[in-house]
Order: structure tokens, then C-alpha cells, then sequence
């Protein structure tokens, strides 16, 4: 019966790491999209309002300009949170590999 837990240990632990990782790259993802997308409308929406380039649009020039403002601050907030975001994953699947290992020690030390 106990080999049967240790299975199912590392089956969902396969399928919740995946899920895990899938998760962060995602957050990685998000965050460069937004903060790309700031750095790209911020400066169009400035050189619209001063008339170098036509920019033509159902926003005005200042809320698209806070927009990308917005998007800047709220992609590259996300950017910097990623320095603690990724490396816990990493602790915590190491944690579970230490256990597992450790659980399957003990499993054939009592089956011995």
C-alpha cells in the first residue's frame, strides 16, 4: 500500500510542478508583454500630443498616454517581482525531491 502512496506522490507532484512552472513562465510572460507594450504606447501617445506623428485613435492622446504610462509601471512592477517569484518553485520542488527520495528510502528499508 505504501508503494502505491509513493506513486501517487510523484504523479501529482509530476502534474502539480507542470502546472507550476506553466504558471510562471506565464507571470514571465505577462510581464515583458505589458511592460513592452508601455514602453511602445508611452512614447507614440507623447509624440502624438506634440504633433510629430498622427496618431489616430478612439482615446485621447492623454489617456493612451497614461495608459502606456500605466502599463510601464504595472510590467516593469511585475518584471522586479519576478526575482521573487521564480527562484520559490525552484526551493519548493527541491524540497519535494529531497522528501520523495527520503519516503522511498524508508519504504525499502521496511521492506528489507
Amino acid at each position: 500500500m505504501n508503494k502505491l502512496k509513493l506513486y501517487f506522490r510523484i504523479i501529482s507532484g509530476i502534474i502539480g510542478f507542470t502546472a507550476l512552472f506553466l504558471l510562471v513562465f506565464l507571470y514571465i510572460f505577462a510581464a515583458l508583454a505589458l511592460f513592452s507594450a508601455g514602453v511602445i504606447i508611452f512614447p507614440s501617445a507623447l509624440l502624438g500630443i506634440i504633433g510629430a506623428v498622427d496618431i489616430i485613435t478612439d482615446m485621447g492622446l492623454p489617456v493612451m498616454g497614461a495608459l502606456g504610462l500605466g502599463m510601464i509601471l504595472l510590467g516593469g512592477g511585475m518584471c522586479l517581482g519576478a526575482v521573487f517569484v521564480c527562484p520559490a518553485p525552484v526551493k519548493r520542488l527541491q524540497s519535494f525531491i529531497k522528501g520523495t527520495e527520503w519516503q522511498k528510502r524508508r519504504l525499502y528499508d521496511e521492506e528489507a
